[in-house]
């Protein structure tokens, strides 16, 4: 949330990684101590979808740090939605129509992506979603993508939905000749299927987009506290206290 945010996300195909990510937490815990002058930094908060975990109190050279607030709001139903929805949308869904433009994210690993949303109100809590994009001249898989199977949470909303899903674009910023992104003008067909546990096919659909501009994602200037961006608990250099863990996802 992309994974920010939103619902939990554990990529289980053989590819990717798996990144948890849960709504609304409870207030984060405060910082540890330390004893020296090089003290540790915040520590990670507790979410990443719809409004940051509280993140952990500063160390300083004092003995102890107080915890910040955390919990974010929760996402709204959007208006005329169906029992099964493809969108779009980083923190909460947000609906697509045929052929509308989508902006083109450059991560910061140098890769690109789009954000997929999902909603679906008869899809249990923890659905199984098998997600990807297309070239609808081709109907195969973009190059140098591929397709992801993941389990969702639509938990924890008024309407049920995931949001700030990655689904991978071609191109590398490091290697823009041999391998450049996709133009903005061009169209790609966002396709996505849920299914239960036992591999039951629940829904699928797809929809076709125009990729748009391009914006710069990076997930450590909306927050901080994230893992990798510095602020992330670890202690200073000679031992500092580390930061107080982010508010534990609400159930």
């Amino acid at each position: 949330m992309l994974i920010r945010s939103l619902g939990a996300l554990c990529l289980i195909s053989s590819v990717s990684a798996c990144v948890v990510v849960k709504d609304g937490g409870d207030d984060g815990a405060g910082g540890g101590s330390t004893t020296t002058t090089s003290g540790g930094g915040q520590g990670q908060g507790g979410t990443t979808t719809n409004g940051s975990g509280g993140a952990g109190g500063a160390t300083t050279t004092t003995t102890t740090s107080t915890g910040g607030s955390g919990g974010g709001p929760m996402c709204e139903a959007p208006a005329g939605v169906s029992d099964f929805e493809i969108g779009t949308g980083a923190t909460c869904f947000e609906t697509l129509a045929p052929l509308d433009i989508v902006p083109l994210n450059q991560g910061p690993q140098g890769g690109y992506h789009v954000w997929l949303g999902i909603g679906c109100t008869d899809c249990g809590d923890t659905p199984v979603l098998t997600w990807g994009a297309l070239d609808p001249d081709t109907m195969m898989t973009l190059a140098n993508t591929y397709e992801n199977t993941a389990v969702i949470d639509l938990s924890n909303q008024a309407w049920p939905q995931a949001a700030g899903i990655f689904t991978n674009m071609p191109g590398f910023t490091f290697d823009p000749d041999n391998n450049p992104p996709p133009a903005p003008g061009t169209h790609v067909i966002l396709y996505a299927k849920l299914s239960n546990v036992d591999g039951d096919l629940l829904h699928e659909g797809q929809v076709e987009i125009v990729i748009g501009d391009t914006v710069v994602y990076d997930p450590c200037a909306e927050d901080p506290n994230a893992p990798g961006c510095g602020n992330d608990g670890a202690g200073g250099a000679f031992g500092g206290g580390m930061g107080g863990a982010g508010g534990a996802p609400t159930p």
